[in-house]
């Protein structure tokens, strides 16, 4: 939930209000009253934002005091020109996006103390003419910058070519270095995911084990080091590395100094296309110093909640953990269906997963069952070549890099 200029109940915004209130009241008088408060003004101004978490009372005495008048009086007498009478004024964002924009839209609020950007939850598939023409005529009329994701650009550019000019990017993150295993399964006749305990998440090994007819225990003793050995995981680093610095670069924002901050502080992702909370607040801050805005000096992940862990984690496997220099488990966590503290929180274990995925293929006709992930050479090799498999699929030399990039470009669809 965002809040106003009142505060609200959003401790993003009162929170930051509070905790920076001198620059808050130094950036409202330099804006309104074009200088910069005498001492008594910032101790009495500042003092009431920590007492109230509100802009209104400092807003009102600003723009209803006689020094405000007299300071609007020429502009009023002589017309209301924006550009000259408002270069003040921040931009006007909207972040139109999967939903890896809600949580850079809540920390650039807080990283601001200004109202966060207005965000739009959308897919390529959802961007149909019917549907964004009125998004568009919003946007158009009420924002200055646009923030998008290369994967849906060019899609709101065909649609709306007005907003030529207004457009920025910023990158989509997925890296499939943490949860190499992880896959979609999927009914090629209609397209629609197979829905297991993770939701549309599930696990290469154990699809394709299903479809080699083994049962849960058989199934368990495949994942373990030489399988992972031979079905290269622990190669994708390098691959989901290339894929996500490729893709900062299409966004106009390179990646690749940041990425070893990120792994610095452990896995950073939930997912393989969930990033964790500080990647987003580093993605706001590279997004805001791009558009010239100006930042507070507060750790925005102290008022802010992980969007994303409410929703599926995948535990990074203690095999691949080990190399990575992580700690590592079987225990995967299904996205929340509502407060923890009611429902508790659910984990299973490897049996568990694997027992109700295969609850989950077995509603399916196995005729009608797909995956996401290629049956290549090296899966061949771990589960042969039965008779309810897929035919081999032959791919190029740098094998993990296409399913890493692979990744990438689905990573809209998914949300």
């Amino acid at each position: 939930m965002s809040s106003g200029i009142d505060g609200g109940p959003t401790d993003g915004w009162s929170g930051a209000l509070r905790a920076n209130a001198e620059a808050v009241v130094d950036e409202v008088y330099a804006g309104v009253l074009k200088r910069q408060p005498a001492a008594l003004e910032r101790k009495h101004f500042a003092d009431h934002l920590r007492s109230t978490g509100s802009l209104r009372g400092m807003l009102a005495a600003a723009i209803h005091g006689v020094e405000f008048q007299q300071l609007v009086q020429p502009v009023i007498a002589r017309g209301f020109d924006a550009q000259a009478d408002l270069p003040h004024l921040a931009k006007r964002i909207a972040i139109v996006s999967n939903l890896q924009g809600k949580p850079i839209a809540d920390a650039m609020q807080v990283l601001t103390a200004r109202r966060a950007p207005t965000y739009y939850q959308v897919t390529p598939e959802g961007l149909d003419p019917g549907r964004i023409a009125a998004v568009m005529r919003e946007l158009l009329v009420a924002h200055d910058i646009v923030l998008t994701q290369p994967a849906i650009a060019q899609r709101v550019l065909q649609l709306a070519p007005e907003l030529e000019g207004r457009i920025e990017l910023f990158p989509s993150v997925t890296f499939a270095a943490y949860h190499p295993d992880n896959c979609g399964v999927f009914q090629p006749t209609s397209g629609r995911a197979v829905m297991g305990a993770l939701g549309p998440y599930h696990s290469s090994i154990a699809y394709f084990a299903y479809r080699a007819g083994m049962d849960v225990p058989e199934t368990l003793k495949h994942f373990s080091g030489p399988v992972y050995e031979t079905l290269r995981f622990h190669d994708y680093w390098r691959a989901s590395s290339q894929a996500l610095c490729r893709e900062g670069v299409r966004a106009n924002l390179p990646l690749d100094e940041v990425l070893p901050q990120w792994a610095g502080q452990g896995c950073f992702m939930h997912t393989h296309n969930h990033p964790r909370l500080g990647v987003s607040v580093d993605l706001a801050k590279a997004l805001l110093q791009r558009m010239g805005e100006k930042t507070l000096l507060v750790e925005a992940r102290d008022y802010l909640q992980d969007t994303f862990a409410a929703q599926v984690t995948w535990p990074v496997y203690p095999e691949i953990a080990e190399r990575l220099g992580i700690r590592g488990s079987y225990l995967f966590k299904p996205g929340s269906v509502g407060p923890i503290d009611a429902c508790g929180l659910r984990l299973l274990d490897l049996e568990q997963f694997v027992s109700a995925s295969f609850e989950a293929f077995d509603q399916v006709d196995s005729e009608d069952l797909a995956c996401d992930r290629p049956f290549s050479d090296r899966y061949r090799e771990v589960f042969g070549d039965g008779r309810r498999l897929p035919h081999p699929v032959p791919l190029a030399d740098d094998e993990l890099l296409a399913e890493a990039l692979f990744l990438a470009r689905i990573l809209c669809d998914e949300e």
